[in-house]
């Protein structure tokens, strides 16, 4: 019976992903996410019980996932109503407008930088090196508003820039390519390697017809993603890339990669904190309150003005409740977007697939919208919105929808600054 489960939620999540995969849509990487970081995990789980669940809580888990996905199965098929769009090459209708925003995204891009590097230099007294724990203090210090946010900011709402470039200028493309890993491995954010992966792959999933060798190699990108990012949490343990490289060997730090992947630590054991919610029913302060969704709905209001309307993060709240301390004030968890479902809201948190579908189906035309009418702008808001796609499928579904309204609000802006000055001549 638990194996069939398991392997029941694996199947539903590939088909999902073949699905969004035929319809040439963004939504494919909040369903990468959740197999990769969900879906093959539990499968795992549930054939060699690894973390010591009982098979109990594995069910359970594994039928809230059934259920999740066939909601949003039957939801997004009754609202999808458009065609398979292949990707065209539209352009501006004044070609000026055009380049003077590539020009601006990739000013913007490299400022952002550039940020980056001046900060370090001005705060820490060196370029690179800087420690996780360093950057941590610092944005403690000064909050959401300080150059190191800034420059997160505008990183992420301009990072797109690459894509624009592959269609023109293969060496661009690289060089901005390079830049995000640069930048990456500087920071020792993990998240910032998403404009990287995604940037990399668009061109093959949507310029592709749906074959078996496509879901091969798909199987393939996914997993050296996920080498990555054990790579770049390597950086956070080492207190920065360079510490990291005067430490070990890369062949000492590929055999750490590889004992982290096989024994199931790090981001492939965020269902265990699932599992651990289902243990308990969900019975620690802040859960089964809407918090998240809750705080996303007040998100334009700082959290000292809402007079205790607007929740604590509730990542830290399931932090505190993973690691059995309520003190804790630093410490997150993200528990892949269904175990973020299932902390909010418990078993009605079913109903939320629903919703999620009919929201996601509708934010995708959109975007497909602006591929019709704006294509370079498309590029910037396609890569936008699939890193906070993926966000969310690791849990974080907070932060991956702000990351996404500051970046789109920036990106407004860099696009109403282009018309502005066109109008001037």
């Amino acid at each position: 019976m638990s194996s069939t489960l398991g392997i029941l939620q694996l199947v539903l999540i590939i088909l999902i992903i073949l699905y969004e995969y035929k319809m040439k849509s963004v939504l494919i990487f909040l369903w990468g996410t959740l197999l990769i970081l969900f879906g093959m995990p539990h499968f795992l789980e549930v054939l060699f019980l690894s973390s010591g669940y009982t098979i109990q809580t594995l069910n359970t888990a594994s039928l809230f996932v059934i259920i999740f996905n066939l909601l949003y199965v039957i939801t997004r098929l009754i609202i999808s109503k458009y065609k398979v769009i292949e990707l065209i090459e539209d352009e501006y209708k004044d070609e000026r407008e055009g380049q003077k925003l590539v020009q601006l995204l990739f000013v913007t891009f490299i400022s952002s930088v550039l940020m980056l590097y001046i900060s370090n230099y001005v705060f820490f007294g060196k370029i690179i090196g800087v420690s996780w724990g360093e950057y941590i203090n610092i944005n403690r210090e000064f909050g959401l508003i300080n150059p190191f946010k800034i420059s997160l900011y505008l990183f992420f709402s301009t990072a797109g820039v690459g894509l624009i470039f592959y269609k023109y200028s293969k060496k661009m493309y690289i060089f901005v390519l390079g830049i995000i890993l640069t930048y990456s491995l500087t920071t020792g954010n993990r998240i910032t390697i998403l404009p990287l992966l995604i940037s990399s792959i668009y061109p093959f999933l949507y310029n592709k017809k749906v074959k078996l060798t496509s879901f091969y190699y798909l199987t393939i990108f996914g997993m050296l993603t996920v080498y990555i990012v054990y790579f770049l949490r390597l950086i956070r343990i080492y207190g920065g890339f360079g510490k990291m490289l005067e430490t070990k060997s890369l062949v000492e730090l590929n055999s750490q990669v590889m004992s982290m992947l096989l024994s199931g630590e790090g981001e492939l054991s965020l269902k265990n904190a699932f599992y651990y919610f289902i243990v308990h029913n969900n019975s620690f302060p802040n859960f089964l309150e809407g918090h998240t969704y809750l705080r996303i709905l007040l998100m334009p209001f700082p959290t000292n003005y809402t007079f205790g309307l607007k929740p604590p993060d509730f990542t830290i709240s399931m932090g505190s409740a993973y690691i059995s301390n309520f003190n804790n004030n630093s410490y997150s968890m993200h528990p892949t977007l269904y175990g973020d479902v299932f902390g909010n809201f418990g078993i009605v948190g079913l109903v939320t697939s629903i919703i999620f579908a009919i929201v996601l189906v509708f934010f995708n035309k959109w975007i497909t919208k602006i591929k019709f009418t704006n294509i370079n702008f498309y590029y910037p808001v396609f890569v936008l919105s699939s890193t906070m796609l993926v966000i969310i499928g690791r849990g974080s579904v907070y932060n991956g929808v702000f990351y996404f309204v500051v970046g789109l609000f920036i990106l407004k802006i860099l696009n109403f600054i282009t018309k502005f000055k066109l109008k001037r001549y």
